[in-house]
């Protein structure tokens, strides 16, 4: 990935390099009735076309702002550019300044659109030790790109998500062009600190045992292209611990049908077997709020709106049991939430039990 290309300020549409998309993680290559509209969304030029044959991009009309990156759940979109990280008394700071600053793309810390940091990049950045944000920004207000989620929304999300934790979030600092150029300059000349010798020693012996799995297995973490997930980087440990996006399932409209469970890429719905779901009880769907990253899926697949995914919440269902039951159609197995006498299974309250799927003619 090269991030030293320079876009000159104002730089034709058709003339950067379009957004790099991960077809395996998109949403649509998991269901073709997909919602998911996030990229269409947030491109201010229009460049994603998404219609019932494709999910494409207008090469010609894209201006690789980058926006698209932070506004897909699964992280498909590769983002080519980041905040520069450097360390400045001590502490971990990171610089970021929009083009329209002005500022050259290329350049450590520059990007297209500010915007483009969003809750994944900024919560990244904050576990990685990063106390500091000086930011840059030209005028979003009269910006094209500026009515998009901005980079002030998810630094509140960051905020409530650490303050939950009691953990501290970013100081930010904004500054005008000029001396966010001359505070990066000078941050960037800062020594890096050496070393030690145990920790020398501990940091070659891990990039030696990551380069062995590696080998061993290629389709290990080093070649997978799935992005930590918003949740994983400050998981829910109490009662009160916000997290980014939480599946809910109401027991009430549930039928059992397990296909949330089923289509879920990330596994933040799934079912599992009596030992691993309640003691004593039925096989059960276990939700992890953690592993969710507000795709939708589960939304657009469940015809008795059964699934919500809300937004930095406490996670209140943790395991939703379910009751073995036997069809009194046709007789097939089949659980659901709903505990009592036996009932029609997903397929014969769909099919209408009393109509046969099949006839044999003499």
């Amino acid at each position: 990935m090269d991030r030293s290309r320079r876009i000159p300020l104002g730089a034709e549409p058709g003339a950067v390099l379009p957004p790099e998309v991960v077809a395996s993680l998109c949403v649509h290559s998991h269901m073709e009735q997909a919602r998911c509209r996030a990229c269409v969304d947030a491109c201010p030029r229009g460049a994603f076309l998404l219609d019932d044959e494709q999910l494409g991009i207008d090469t010609e009309c894209c201006d690789g702002c980058g926006l698209c990156a932070p506004a897909c759940p699964q992280g498909a979109i590769v983002d080519r550019f980041g905040a520069a990280r450097y360390q400045v008394g001590g502490d971990a700071v990171a610089y970021a300044a929009c083009q329209q600053a002005p500022a050259q793309i290329g350049d450590p810390g520059v990007l297209p659109c500010l915007h483009a940091l969003g809750l994944r990049e900024l919560l990244a950045l904050r576990a990685d030790g990063v106390t500091r944000l000086v930011l840059s920004r030209g005028d979003c207000d009269t910006c094209p790109r500026g009515g998009v989620v901005r980079i002030d929304t998810h630094l509140e999300s960051v905020r409530r998500i650490l303050d939950s934790r009691g953990l501290p979030s970013f100081q930010v600092l904004a500054l005008g062009a000029e001396p966010w150029r001359r505070a990066q300059a000078a941050a960037a000349r800062q020594p890096r600190p050496a070393l030690d010798r145990r920790a020398f020693f501990r940091q070659a012996i891990g990039a030696a045992v990551d380069e062995v799995t590696r080998r061993a297995d290629p389709g290990s973490e080093g070649d997978d292209p799935r992005p930590a997930l918003p949740g994983q980087y400050f998981p829910a440990k109490t009662a009160k611990d916000l997290v980014p996006f939480v599946p809910v399932l109401d027991p009430k409209r549930c039928t059992g049908c397990d296909a949330c469970a089923r289509l879920c890429p990330t596994a933040a719905i799934r079912l599992v077997s009596r030992d691993a779901a309640v003691k004593g009880g039925s096989p059960a769907y276990r939700l992890e709020p953690d592993a969710c990253t507000g795709c939708g899926i589960c939304v657009d697949v469940c015809d008795r709106g059964a699934v919500q995914v809300l937004s930095l919440v406490v996670p209140v269902q943790w395991v939703l049991p379910l009751h073995a039951q036997r069809c009194r159609a046709c007789g097939a197995p089949f659980h659901t939430p709903a505990q009592g006498e036996a009932a029609l299974c997903p397929i014969c309250s769909v099919t209408h039990h009393h109509r046969q799927l099949f006839q044999v003619l003499d």
